[in-house]
């Protein structure tokens, strides 16, 4: 007798094959198209970057000799991997970028397949299989390396659920080394634990992350010290972060692009962080992976910064809540990802060209004067995406509760708690 889901299973293992296939397809074509015209090279634009990593012999030592807007732990990996391999200059850096991007997609699949696989084998397939099939992942991820966050993330839940938060730590403060989504991770992990935990817990947890970062960053600053007498080189990645300019393709830079220059505009940051601060005190026990999505969603949707690899932060345990959900939220949460996904992609790189070839480099108030359809398709997407990210967190407040209660190691579970 043929099993009740197995037709069910295989549909969806065909998917992930087919997204796997079907990312490779995409990644080799972007190593032949990356540099020409509009809207691909677009997509490309950072990986200009990695040469420099890649050729320490010519332009020295990163965050000691030269400053990149990247965290030192992304361009120590790529400085080691440029001396471990043979890549060298803009299609050096490229193959080495989707390689390490197609690794890293593939093991975020293993890692959502083992964490979902608790709610039963067609949830846990269907998760992987969405995963695999997302716009961004196959278009935006072999070309930028948060896919290898997302891994890191995922795999310091692994550790959480199985009663290892220092583990759980020390993996998420690597990831933030990378970027800086993960210490959302830490803060949810210790803002969760009863206040007994809490006071034996958190100094063992900022003591990892500490020297997890001290580790990663000391050598750089003693090094630009040594050889040039500052930090400069060292601290130009968080001084380009804290100078960074609107970027048009948000709700802030829209406005701008239609009424010129927004005075609240230079306050958009303070907001963010205290709309994401505010989700992260309350409401604490949820569980893990929804409470990270919602800080997550809070900090980006009216931030001064939208790139599409964003999606790639919050979409693995966006994917595991949707798991655990009832089979309505299941639904509504898999339409929500989808759409948030392609509006993401329409967005950026596609609308984007076409607004430039129409109006120019997004002049403050240029669409007002000069702006047609592509513009107003633009706008609209970027309004649309953040809807539909507010949207998103309206259903996972109302539905977290009944998620927590069902994941492994939640109060109640036959399991036990977790040990935060």
């Amino acid at each position: 007798m043929i099993p009740r889901h197995a037709l069910p299973v295989a549909l969806l293992g065909l998917m992930i094959l087919g997204g796997a296939l079907a990312k490779l397809r995409f990644s080799l074509w972007i190593l032949g198209n990356c540099e020409s015209a509009a809207p691909w090279h677009y997509l490309c634009a950072d990986i200009g970057a990695w040469e420099q990593f890649l050729d320490s012999a010519r332009v020295g030592i990163p965050y000691v000799d030269f400053t990149r807007e990247y965290p030192a732990g992304a361009g120590s990996l790529f400085w080691l991997l440029g001396a471990l391999t043979s890549a060298d200059g803009f299609d050096g850096a490229l193959r080495l970028q989707v390689a390490v991007s197609l690794v890293a997609d593939l093991a975020c699949a293993g890692l959502i397949f083992a964490l979902a696989r608790p709610f039963g084998i067609l949830r846990a397939t269907a998760a992987t299989a969405l995963w695999m099939c997302l716009p961004t992942v196959l278009l935006i991820s072999p070309v930028r390396y948060d896919s290898l966050v997302a891994v890191l993330l995922l795999a310091g839940y692994l550790a959480h659920r199985r009663g290892r938060p220092m583990w759980a730590v020390g993996l998420w403060s690597v990831g933030f080394t990378l970027k800086w989504y993960p210490v959302i991770a830490i803060a949810v992990q210790q803002l969760a634990a009863d206040r007994a935990t809490m006071r034996r817990q958190l100094p063992r947890a900022m003591a990892v992350a500490v020297s997890v970062v001290a580790a990663v960053n000391a050598p750089y600053i003693i090094g630009d010290l040594a050889r040039h007498g500052h930090v400069t080189h060292w601290l130009g990645t968080y001084t380009f972060h804290a100078e960074r300019v609107l970027a048009p393709d948000t709700v802030l830079g829209v406005l701008e692009l239609w009424l010129g220059p927004l005075p609240l505009e230079r306050y958009a940051a303070l907001f963010s962080i205290g709309l994401g601060c505010l989700v992260l005190l309350t409401r604490r026990q949820l569980e893990w992976a929804p409470k990270v999505v919602l800080v997550c969603v809070a900090l980006l949707v009216l931030n001064r910064i939208y790139s599409p690899q964003f999606n790639l932060w919050f979409m693995p345990p966006l994917l595991l809540t949707m798991a655990a959900s009832s089979r309505s939220a299941f639904l509504v949460l898999a339409s929500l990802v989808i759409l948030i996904d392609i509006a993401t992609i329409a967005i950026f790189p596609f609308l984007y060209a076409a607004v430039v070839f129409e109006i120019g480099e997004f002049p403050l108030g240029g669409a007002a004067a000069a702006g047609g359809p592509y513009t107003e398709a633009f706008t609209s997407a970027i309004f649309l995406r953040a809807f539909l990210l507010l949207a998103l967190m309206g259903v996972l407040y109302r539905i977290a509760p009944d998620v927590s209660a069902g994941l492994p190691g939640a109060a109640g579970d036959p399991r036990g708690p977790s040990r935060a």
